[in-house]
């Protein structure tokens, strides 16, 4: 501070240059912090188109495959997506796909324990086997 005491005592016009120097330091701060802003954004932007695309991606392959295919959700073992074949397959309509669940096509409860137990920790499951039981819906 005696620095700055000295630099006005003597020279009055240079609490005008702390004064600048102090501004321009923090406008050199505010646009390195927009400049940081503005590419997260961009970036948060593009992952984001990214995983629009991948979904449509996945979405046509799903469509697309021509073997009966269902989405379960792990949780709620409710079905969310089911492609056309598994419709002609197992039965399933926009009607009747909220009484299908994981036990519709695996009623054994530890063989679903099993394959959960697996799909929760590995990113595919190679070489497993099981026999997918189709229990008749009513109706």
């Amino acid at each position: 501070m005696l620095l700055g005491g000295e630099l006005y005592d003597f020279h009055p016009g240079s609490v005008s240059l702390i004064m600048l120097i102090n501004f321009t330091g923090g406008l050199v701060v505010s646009a390195v912090i927009n400049l940081s802003f503005y590419h997260y954004l961009r970036k948060d932007d593009r992952s984001r188109v990214q995983l629009e695309e991948e979904k449509r991606n996945f979405k046509t392959l799903f469509f697309a495959n021509p073997q009966p295919v269902v989405l379960i959700d792990l949780h709620t073992k409710n079905i969310i997506l089911y492609n056309k074949q598994a419709g002609h397959f197992f039965g399933i309509s926009q009607q009747t796909v909220s009484s299908f669940f994981l036990s519709s096509f695996l009623p054994d409860q530890k063989e679903q324990e099993i394959l959960l137990g697996l799909l929760k920790n590995e990113v595919k499951i190679e070489n497993y086997i099981t026999i997918i039981w189709y229990i008749m819906q009513p109706g």
